[in-house]
């Protein structure tokens, strides 16, 4: 079972799937945050989640991510070191930090925007602490109630590595449209 903050289904919809409270009111659970909801329950849950959402999009498996936690305005995403990830001066690549922040980011995000909404990172801005040496893991939390329609939102991401110390600070701007306007969001 998962902490207090997660949200739980109340009671389901019939024929839309389960239903979550969000700021007071049911509203149908996005696809993403159900399945994880499902699979994370099985043994090795979070691995096997991550295998399909990179089979999904094969990008992110350059990294060897492993999902954590997911819920609504929240993500963990952990990341092993490994001779690949490193550059000539072995410490971890920067295209292997932006990958892992954008991964949390866009998992934090699509698990809190509401079924029917679309997004798209616009920018991203990186401050680095520390060098970054060693296994890594990303947090992503934000209050999921600032999400509006036509806005932009800022989902601040920090990076630490396995003695706890914050090595990198991410910042990524995503701007949240209706599927109607989804082609538009280009522009």
């Amino acid at each position: 079972m998962c902490a207090g903050a997660c949200t739980r289904y109340h009671k389901r919809a019939p024929g839309n799937g389960p239903m979550i409270r969000r700021l007071g009111v049911l509203t149908p659970m996005n696809q993403l945050l159900s399945l994880y909801d499902r699979i994370s329950r099985l043994p090795f849950g979070g691995f096997i989640f991550t295998k399909a959402m990179t089979l999904r999009a094969p990008y992110f498996s350059a990294i060897r991510p492993l999902v954590k936690d997911l819920r609504s305005g929240y993500c963990e995403v952990a990341m092993r070191d490994h001779r690949s990830l490193r550059n000539k001066f072995g410490k971890i690549s920067t295209g292997a930090v932006c990958t892992l922040s954008d991964l949390t980011g866009r998992l934090a995000i699509d698990a809190s925007v509401p079924t029917g909404w679309r997004w798209i990172a616009k920018e991203m801005n990186i401050q680095y602490c520390k060098k970054p040496y060693g296994n890594l893991h990303a947090i992503c939390t934000f209050d999921p109630s600032e999400i509006a329609i036509d806005e932009y939102i800022s989902v601040p991401i920090k990076i630490f590595d396995s003695s706890g110390n914050t090595v990198v600070r991410v910042n990524i701007s995503f701007y949240i449209c209706s599927e109607r306007n989804y082609e538009y969001m280009y522009v």
